[in-house]
């Protein structure tokens, strides 16, 4: 009786389980970037990093487990619109919107640092959705390349941006929303992305994991945040800027298609 009226929980499998725990680590985040205190906001960061950790295994786990329904590509993008969407939305709307500064469009005007950071903020947001949508619908997971920039790739940049020209890090500056908000566009676009698969997945798991160290770093207040920041964007960089490149240039199907 109990097996049958919860039958959706008694369907969880051990993938399902790691795509959970992403989900989790995004809406723990979004309460922490609520909170609004600079520890506060580091912790949250970190936990994104840790979702996208359980992200990138879910599916390993899937197809050494196994699953008893056909909702998991669902339940992943369902995680991901959290984890890598609306929490890194929110992110940069804590980090750039000055609420002293009063609402970004009035009677009285535009406050256009405000505007900046509400645009930027819902750029990541919304692009971020309409990727993940566009994901699940054409099933990239069985695809060579990915369409666009991933979602996960998008949040590494987010949280690189914010970690180094935010007050985090006291050199805060009005441009970053703007940037974010354009580099979003990239989720929407048709260029061609490496999956982190073979070579690939050492600089991009080795992006993900100086980051979170950089992050720890910041946290404690330590020096060595700045040169594992540095080393984190240069790898995300390379990733960003060099997948397009290396596809274009060597894969003669993906030009043809």
């Amino acid at each position: 009786m109990l097996r049958q009226l919860f039958r959706p929980l008694f369907k969880i499998s051990v993938g399902d389980l790691a795509t959970l725990a992403n989900a989790a680590c995004g809406l723990l985040a979004i309460t922490y970037f609520l909170d609004g205190t600079r520890d506060a906001i580091l912790i949250g960061m970190l936990l994104l990093v840790v979702g996208a950790f359980f992200d990138s295994i879910d599916g390993m786990l899937v197809r050494k487990y196994g699953s008893s329904h056909r909702f998991g590509p669902l339940l992943d993008s369902l995680a991901d619109v959290i984890s890598f969407c609306l929490a890194p939305a929110l992110l940069v709307y804590t980090l750039w919107y000055d609420l002293e500064r009063g609402p970004a469009l009035s009677l009285a005007g535009v406050d256009l640092p405000n505007l900046l950071a509400l645009a930027g903020a819902l750029l990541v947001g919304l692009l971020g959705v309409l990727r993940l949508a566009r994901f699940t619908h054409d099933r990239e997971e069985q695809l060579h390349h990915f369409s666009g920039m991933p979602t996960p790739a998008m949040l590494v940049l987010v949280l690189i941006v914010c970690l180094r020209w935010s007050s985090l890090s006291g050199d805060a500056a009005t441009w970053p929303p703007a940037l974010l908000g354009l580099a979003a566009f990239l989720m929407v676009t048709t260029l061609p992305f490496l999956k982190a698969r073979g070579q690939v997945m050492l600089p991009v798991f080795g992006a993900v994991l100086l980051l979170q160290f950089a992050i720890l770093a910041a946290w404690q207040d330590h020096a060595a945040w700045l040169p594992l920041w540095t080393a984190a964007a240069l790898l995300d960089g390379g990733y960003i800027f060099g997948s397009p490149l290396w596809v274009l240039r060597n894969d003669p199907e993906w030009r043809r298609g």
